[in-house]
């Protein structure tokens, strides 16, 4: 029965310099590496907040134009909701209607005693 080495292989010479090489190139990188990674995290948290100042900029806005037109703009909201729930509907039993769908197929809203 044939064991199990838990030790690494031995590496040729002209391995073990090539390995050197490459671990030699990654210290020399790794303090540009670093400072790109600085440099992202405070470009980032520039953005962000830029994109929260912006964000608040436009909720306060919002709300201001929520309050300036208000109830005139829910009763029309409303209306038009009907409207189209209405449409809808109609447009679906028709479909049922015609043969285009199956009458036991299911929609939001309409049911099959439903009646234009």
């Amino acid at each position: 029965m044939m064991e199990k080495s838990l030790e690494a292989p031995e590496l040729d010479a002209e391995t073990q310099t090539e390995l050197s090489e490459v671990q030699d190139e990654i210290a020399k990188l790794r303090p540009q590496m670093e400072l790109v990674t600085e440099q992202t995290r405070k470009a980032t948290e520039e953005v962000r907040k830029s994109l929260c100042s912006q964000q608040k900029q436009m909720k306060e806005r919002a709300e201001e134009l929520r309050q300036e037109l208000g109830p005139e703009v829910q009763k029309s909201s409303r209306r038009a909701g009907r409207n189209c729930s209405k449409r809808w509907r109609n447009f679906v039993i028709r479909c049922r209607e015609t043969g285009w769908i199956s009458s036991n197929w299911w929609f939001a809203g309409v049911t099959s005693k439903m009646i234009c």
